[in-house]
């Protein structure tokens, strides 16, 4: 969910947590934006009304269930290597440890065929 008005004003985005989005997932944006709203309302009461919402699903960005063993990423074939959080646990720190083990992945198989 994102706020914004016109000429500089302040945006805000709002991210859900990942128990939230599984309890929520079939629901549609317009039935879970009042009880975003209501939320963002309790934790920053002093905050004017927004004049513009709008409130993004992402079915599949996060991870419930993690690609076994947790390894940050996988080679499928000889160069090609797939990551993401999926691979390691879903948030930012889970995103940059997959990264890491991206290059190192990518880094021993340059190394192996030089």
């Amino acid at each position: 969910m994102s706020s914004s008005t016109e000429n500089g004003a302040p945006s805000v985005v709002v991210h859900t947590s990942v128990p939230f989005g599984k309890a929520y997932v079939e629901e549609s944006p317009e039935q879970v934006q009042p009880i975003l709203m209501k939320k963002v309302k309790e934790l920053f009461p002093e905050w004017p009304e927004p004049k513009y919402i709008k409130c993004q699903k992402w079915r599949f960005s996060q991870v419930t269930s993690a690609y076994p063993g947790l390894p940050g990423c996988v080679s499928l074939a000889d160069g090609l290597v797939v990551g993401g959080d999926g691979f390691t646990h879903s948030n930012m720190d889970g995103c940059i440890e997959s990264a890491k083990s991206i290059v190192d992945a990518i880094m021993n198989y340059l190394r192996k065929d030089s």
